[in-house]
């Protein structure tokens, strides 16, 4: 039986003993209602809405809600959940905001790079049609727009979804004791 400092971390090659603890730590806890809010906050600025798109409209669940609906259904992990922050920032960089959009772009936005996300951190992650169905109670997106929005996002961060542990540090920190 290994001890802790010769174990492998399930999220990476190398042993438990070569992270920082906090990260590790933070990795081995449960999604809060604070890291939804703060992922959806991250989410939110990669956009610029509209004005006659400024707050939901009537049946559209705000971005929290999305997220917590993605969360329970799809059984994500913190690792995946903060990492899109990340990715949010890269995409942030090129869009320059999004101008004009509508309250569904922050949704696709989310659902993309949570999708992502998941296929390249994990090495059983679902498919675009499971997505579908996860989504179809506040959106009925298809399969096909489903793997646009995906293209489209890895176009949008030339295919690179590589990250180092200090960039995931600095955007998990407020969440990292």
């Amino acid at each position: 039986m290994s001890t802790t400092s010769t174990r492998r971390h399930p999220h990476s090659l190398l042993v438990v003993a070569s992270h920082n603890p906090s990260l590790v730590q933070l990795l081995n806890t449960r999604i809060t209602r604070e890291m939804v809010d703060h992922v959806a906050r991250h989410a939110a600025k990669c956009v610029c809405m509209h004005p006659a798109y400024a707050s939901p409209a009537p049946g559209v669940h705000s971005l929290s809600h999305f997220i917590i609906q993605i969360v329970n259904t799809t059984n994500i992990s913190t690792a995946t959940l903060l990492s899109c922050l990340i990715y949010f920032d890269r995409i942030r960089a090129k869009m320059n905001g999004l101008q004009h959009a509508t309250s569904s772009a922050m949704h696709r936005i989310f659902l993309a790079t949570i999708i992502v996300t998941a296929k390249y951190l994990n090495d059983s992650a679902p498919k675009n049609s499971h997505w579908a169905t996860f989504v179809e109670s506040t959106h009925r997106w298809k399969v096909a727009e489903i793997n646009t929005m995906e293209r489209e996002l890895l176009r949008l961060l030339d295919f690179d979804m590589r990250f180092s542990e200090e960039e995931a540090c600095l955007h998990f920190a407020p969440f990292m004791t």
